[in-house]
């Protein structure tokens, strides 16, 4: 796998779509239509559940407010889990339009026909990046404890130490804090474990970049195979991904306040 500047990517990219076998753009904006579509359609359901869960008050509409409530959480958590196989599907298109290939709307749902082998991966690299955040968790609040960001918390506590007290008495002595005070005493814990994540998180998400792609060009690559296969592929070119994708900052922006806003609260 050679990768060339972006520049000449871009390049190379614009030709393959000029020169496609359907029309990439309508596939493109019908993929994005029918995303934004069911964020939109899920935000107008829970403006609307919230207006009936609003007007159900006292016990007698307790167990319709459950209900609706219930409604709610299964409809965020439907359109949570389908978007990344309908992303899936989109990539599944983009490799046909690189190969020259004809890709129609039907290829858009392929993630949901490969649903075993995606949601492996899926699974699969959420333990990974679960285990790396515990481990971020505990390196973090090792170098919070011995350096002198801990300060505050030690003269808290020592008394505590020296009396012989228990752990409870600890616990206790940091719970009687305000919640301001408390926060600004473990916000460098908190930000060295993010940043310790971060970086391996990122490291992590370049040896995996491949792997969604190898599991939808080739089904009968499992999970863990498509992880070291990608992880192959990637080794010596994970800094020219790095760059490629700075190139990109606009969408990936645009991502995030995406994303953002539909985490926000109906």
């Amino acid at each position: 796998m050679d990768i060339l500047n972006s520049r000449e990517l871009k390049t190379r990219a614009k030709e393959k779509l000029s020169g496609a076998a359907c029309n990439h753009k309508k596939l493109a904006l019908i993929h994005t239509g029918i995303a934004l579509g069911g964020h939109i359609l899920v935000v107008l359901l829970q403006l609307y559940l919230n207006h009936q869960i609003g007007s159900t008050g006292g016990l007698s509409g307790l167990g319709t407010r459950t209900i609706l409530e219930t409604i709610q959480t299964v409809l965020q958590y439907a359109v949570n889990l389908a978007l990344p196989f309908w992303e899936v599907g989109f990539l599944f298109a983009a490799l046909k339009w690189a190969r020259g290939e004809q890709a129609g709307f039907s290829h858009l749902a392929e993630g949901f026909r490969r649903f075993g082998p995606v949601l492996r991966l899926y699974l699969l690299e959420g333990l990974i990046f679960t285990g790396v955040g515990m481990i971020s968790m505990y390196a973090g609040a090792f170098l919070f404890s011995i350096t002198p960001f801990s300060a505050s918390m030690q003269k808290l506590l020592l008394p505590v130490v020296e009396s012989g007290g228990s752990i409870d008495a600890a616990y206790a002595a940091l719970e009687a804090l305000p919640f301001e005070e408390l926060l600004q005493m473990f916000l460098p814990a908190l930000i060295l474990i993010g940043v310790i994540f971060g970086v391996l998180a990122l490291v992590l998400h370049y040896r995996f970049r491949m792997a969604q792609f190898l599991v939808m060009d080739q089904p009968g690559t499992g999970a863990l195979m498509a992880l070291l296969v990608s992880s192959r592929m990637t080794k010596y070119r994970r800094m020219k991904l790095f760059r490629l994708d700075l190139s990109f900052w606009w969408y990936h922006l645009l991502t995030l306040l995406a994303a953002l806003a539909s985490l926000t609260p109906a």
